[in-house]
């Protein structure tokens, strides 16, 4: 059976997973796409596929399917050329202990935040912590530039200084208007903050910083995404 109506109460259901705080009440949220929907099964956290036409993907081993026309694949996923989404359940993981943490103060930019989190695990930082004001992590915006990060990396959020406060990590900022003091010593394990696209790391951690690392560039000034994936690679990366 076909679903041909968005007035149909499961698509109704679904399209409210537009909303980030519906997608917190319920614990779920859609991806969209052949290959976000590949790295979703991968990962073991698709509950329902959601297809066009079923037969032009060799996905055999879901008994949750649901069949639906074009009209209704545009309401759920506001693009009119996808043919297949699919319902997840979020999943928390433990940080893994002994590693660096990735933390990120208020980044608003869904692209900036995506593509962070795929820097961060292509260069084999797993742990992130999101402070309470980043833009919402399963935004569809999000999930596309992460391209399937969001599924091996253990992301926590909640109050940055809170969570500062109680981490036995060294701290490292990334100021802009600080001195460059960061000297990496082995034994230790870092959390290593980068700050909102305007505003930077908020200044509270000023007097907390020890040590501060920027990059060495004959300009103004770099998109945190771009400044983040360098300082992740040149300094941070644990891939051989």
């Amino acid at each position: 059976m076909r679903i041909s109506s968005r007035d149909n109460q499961v698509v109704k259901s679904l399209i409210k997973l537009h909303a980030p705080k519906r997608r917190r009440e319920r614990g779920e949220y859609l991806v969209y796409g052949k290959t976000l929907c590949e790295e979703a099964i991968a990962a073991g956290v698709v509950t329902t596929l959601i297809f066009v036409q079923e037969d032009a993907y060799q996905i055999s081993n879901f008994s949750q399917k649901l069949l639906v026309t074009p009209k209704v694949m545009s309401a759920l996923t506001e693009n009119a050329h996808v043919d297949i989404c699919a319902l997840c359940r979020m999943e928390s993981r433990e940080f893994q202990a002994g590693c660096d943490v990735v933390v990120l103060d208020s980044i608003q930019d869904p692209g900036n935040l995506g593509t962070i989190l795929r820097s961060a695990r292509a260069f084999g930082l797993i742990n992130i912590f999101l402070s309470e004001n980043c833009v919402d992590l399963y935004s569809i915006k999000v999930l596309r530039a992460a391209q399937g990060a969001h599924f091996s990396l253990a992301i926590r959020s909640g109050d940055l200084d809170a969570y500062l406060r109680h981490s036995t990590n060294s701290l490292v900022t990334t100021f802009v208007d600080e001195p460059n003091n960061f000297m990496d010593q082995p034994a230790r394990t870092y959390d290593i903050v980068f700050g909102n696209e305007g505003s930077g790391i908020r200044p509270s951690l000023k007097p907390l910083t020890r040590q501060n690392l920027k990059l060495d560039i004959d300009f103004e000034s770099l998109n945190v995404a771009i400044a983040a994936s360098i300082i992740l690679y040149t300094t941070f990366r644990k891939i051989s």
